[in-house]
């Protein structure tokens, strides 16, 4: 889904997009089952509402939902950080997720998403820019789109590290 589509769930859940990002949430289900977790995946409604894609269990049994992000725009050094969706409704980075799972190219970094949200904070201006394309989004400031009611925050992958509670390799033989 561009900046330019509306949701329509009959269209976007066939797209290449929305199977591009089903896979990258069982690479990083099968990593985390590889760690001794129990995995589940998260039913349409908990993804849709919570921003959870999987459920991870401990062997302790603690329970946690994660959200998964791939990477963007073939940019693996940039994350965008989703403060309102395209509808105008919270993003994913107010949703009911324990963690958030950033994808690189060798790894899965694992973020607390309230940590995520006190630098996103931190870091962002106070300025907002009107942008029609990602490519032009500048760092750490608030973009709106022209198209629809979006509210994105573009964040160096250097900085998400420094609040990292933990990274997996994807594979373990390179």
């Amino acid at each position: 889904m561009n900046e330019t589509t509306t949701y329509n769930k009959d269209t976007f859940e066939t797209s290449a997009k929305f199977l591009k990002g089903k896979s990258i949430e069982q690479e990083f289900s099968d990593i985390l089952i590889r760690e001794g977790y129990i995995v589940e995946d998260a039913t349409r409604e908990e993804d849709m509402l919570l921003h959870v894609d999987i459920w991870a269990t401990t062997a302790a049994g603690k329970r946690f939902g994660i959200d998964v992000k791939g990477i963007k725009f073939g940019d693996e050094n940039r994350i965008i950080v989703e403060l309102k969706n395209p509808v105008g409704n919270i993003g994913w980075l107010f949703g009911k997720q324990s963690f958030v799972a950033f994808e690189t190219e060798d790894y899965f970094i694992l973020v607390q998403r309230d940590k995520l949200c006190i630098l996103t904070a931190k870091l962002l201006i106070d300025e907002t820019f009107l942008v029609e394309s990602y490519d032009r989004m500048p760092l750490y400031k608030k973009l709106n789109f022209k198209q629809n009611k979006s509210e994105l925050v573009k964040l160096k992958l250097i900085d998400v590290l420094t609040i990292a509670t933990k990274t997996f390799r994807k594979n373990l033989f390179d």
